[in-house]
């Protein structure tokens, strides 16, 4: 499954998925504002797995751009992390880093 997890309006973040043309490629999409919480919080993480099941966590990776939100996030969810984004910038949260989004199929087929 490839979600969206991210903090904001439910009417916002809806628009801007919706105007990217990418929301076809996504299974769910998480919404920190109908989740009652946001990311880094450990609980924004734990209700997306009991939605999706707790066995998916195992085989997850969270990928982003942020290190506070989602590198940490991804630390306090115990899953492994994926910055996207420069190795000048990345830190200690990020398993991995990448600059080009095909750089993430092989970080993905050993998930």
């Amino acid at each position: 499954q490839i979600c969206i997890v991210t903090n904001g309006s439910t009417d916002i973040q809806t628009r801007r998925i919706a105007d990217s043309g990418m929301a076809k490629y996504f299974d769910r999409v998480f919404i920190s504002e109908q989740m009652g919480c946001k990311k880094p919080d450990r609980e924004f993480f734990d209700k997306v797995f009991a939605e999706l099941g707790e066995e998916n966590r195992a085989c997850a990776v969270m990928i982003g751009d942020s290190l506070s939100s989602d590198m940490q996030g991804g630390r306090n969810a115990g899953i492994p992390t994926c910055f996207y984004g420069t190795r000048e910038n990345a830190d200690e949260r990020c398993d991995y880093v990448i600059e080009d989004l095909l750089d993430l199929l092989p970080i993905l087929e050993n998930s």
